[in-house]
């Protein structure tokens, strides 16, 4: 009937058959454990890429305004330099004017 024990010999393939299904399962969760940590890794370095990227073109925004304040220095500086040089062109005419 269903409640005799189970035949040794048919008990010993039994315990090989539970033995089996535990290696499965270890195996599986020991892939699957792998499967979810590649799946972490590939999504950090898709991540840290993104980053990298996001940063080399901030710091090209960065440098082209650097670039434009720069030439706008150069420009200021040399419209300075204009200034000062008509405004001692008109002091050099005033006293001129003055000696004569």
């Amino acid at each position: 009937s269903m409640l005799s024990p189970p035949a040794p010999e048919r008990r010993a393939k039994l315990l090989v058959a539970v033995s089996l299904i535990q290696k499965c399962m270890r195996s599986w969760r020991a892939r699957t454990k792998t499967r979810a940590e590649f799946a972490e890794k590939n999504q950090l370095e898709a991540e840290r890429r993104q980053r990298e990227r996001h940063m080399s073109r901030m710091q090209l925004e960065l440098e082209d305004v650097l670039k434009r304040q720069n030439q706008t220095f150069d420009f200021m500086t040399t419209q300075t330099r204009n200034v000062s040089r008509i405004t001692d062109m008109l002091q050099e005419l005033k006293h001129r004017s003055m000696t004569q």
